[in-house]
C-alpha cells in the first residue's frame, strides 16, 4: 500500500484528504493551504524562549 501521508481536514470547506507526503498540505476540493498545526509540545517551547 502507498504511503498516503498525513490526513487533514479542511478548515474552510471540511473536506477530508491526505497530504501525500508534500510539506504544504493543499486541499483538494478548494484549494486552501493548510497551516501546520501548533501542538502543546510548540507551545511548551514558546514559553521555554521568553
Amino acid at each position: 500500500m502507498a504511503d498516503l501521508g498525513k490526513k487533514h481536514e479542511c478548515e474552510t470547506c471540511g473536506m477530508k484528504f491526505y497530504d501525500l507526503g508534500k510539506p504544504e498540505p493543499v486541499c483538494p476540493k478548494c484549494g486552501v493551504i493548510e497551516q501546520a498545526e501548533v501542538t502543546k509540545e510548540d507551545e511548551d517551547d514558546d514559553k521555554d524562549d521568553a
